[in-house]
């Protein structure tokens, strides 16, 4: 019904007679003490259950915030893989290619190492013959290779022959590179920013301040793994980390099929970590075409500290109590402080 002017309004709760409030007794105990006295008050029943509901819901925003940061990790180094491969214009198409192997080091069978001076420049042939290139001078020497025709005739998929080609001129990079630049790529720092500046081959990072040695069940996208060699080797190896998880019944079973080996190896207490690692690995004296960059999976077995990885190449699984690379021994796992 519509009120009329005449009508009385309605009253407001501002005029109404309300009482007013009374002032709280203050309590003689202080409120830090009130608020201490309270759990001893409650059975030790229901303090459990409170401090577990706590425990729960800490542990919740924890694994939401490593969550987070692993999975911003692996696409910074996705990131990074795919810039390092292009993508090249050939013959009208734009093909992707991992980068090749190279160390300052040549390879007889890179014949044509000192021919790319000439075709790229000096300071570019430079760049990418060390080893330590950033991902824009190898697609921008490689690109040039490839206009001028150097690109090998199959047989061979285009990838594949490109790589052939950065063999040959000796373009590519080395793992040590490729970790710097993933490390770079996760935590925004430069390589003096991580104390790395005189450490390229990433050495000495049992003294580096700036890192967190970790044991390796502990680790999770964007830390670093080195490898130590195993006679003859000489020089050791670095990988990033992608990702880290641990093998259930489904993943168990789908790494053994790889044979009996792997099987009785998947079968055993664990629990089994299974850690996937990006880098730049070795081609050999000849360019095999598994060298260069390349995504490994390691397993390792927590019960008994007994690795397993797949050989390159051949796929063939294979076990060892030294670590997860054939020609290497584990050294150590290391995250960059603040990541």
């Amino acid at each position: 019904m519509l009120v009329s002017r005449r009508d009385p309004q309605p009253p407001s709760t501002l005029d109404l007679d309300l009482e007013r409030p009374r002032e709280r007794e203050r309590s003689a105990a202080p409120r830090a003490s009130v608020l201490l006295d309270g759990p001893r008050r409650q059975s030790p029943e229901l303090v459990a259950f409170h401090a577990s509901l706590h425990a729960k819901v800490t542990d919740a925003t924890f694994d939401v915030a490593v969550a987070s940061r692993s999975s911003a990790g692996r696409e910074a180094i996705d990131a990074k893989r795919d810039a390092y491969a292009g993508p090249y214009k050939v013959e009208g198409d734009l093909v992707s290619a991992p980068p090749m192997f190279k160390m300052i080091r040549a390879q007889p069978s890179q014949e044509r190492v000192g021919d790319l001076h000439a075709i790229v420049g000096r300071d570019l042939a430079q760049a990418v013959q060390s080893g330590q290139a950033p991902p824009r001078a190898i697609v921008k020497a490689t690109q040039k290779l490839i206009d001028a025709g150097k690109l090998p005739p199959p047989p061979g998929d285009v990838a594949t022959r490109i790589k052939q080609m950065q063999w040959q001129y000796g373009v590519g990079i080395d793992c040590a590179c490729f970790t710097r630049q993933c490390l770079s790529a996760v935590t925004g720092k430069s390589d003096a920013q991580l104390g790395l500046d005189r450490d390229q081959g990433l050495r000495g990072l049992d003294g580096n301040a700036h890192f967190t040695k970790l044991d390796v069940t502990e680790v999770r996208a964007g830390d670093v793994i080195t490898l130590d060699p195993k006679p003859p080797e000489t020089v050791g190896h670095n990988v990033i980390v992608r990702d880290h998880v641990i093998a259930d019944t489904a993943r168990k079973k789908e790494i053994g099929v790889a044979g009996p080996v792997a099987r009785s190896f998947m079968a055993s207490v664990g629990p089994h970590h299974v850690i996937e690692v990006d880098s730049a690995w070795g081609a050999g004296a000849d360019g095999a075409t598994h060298g260069g960059y390349r995504r490994d999976t390691w397993i390792l077995d927590e019960s008994t500290r007994v690795w397993g990885h797949f050989q390159p190449g051949s796929g063939v699984f294979l076990t060892s109590k030294d670590g997860p690379a054939e020609l290497d021994r584990f050294h150590g796992a290391y995250r960059a402080k603040g990541t």
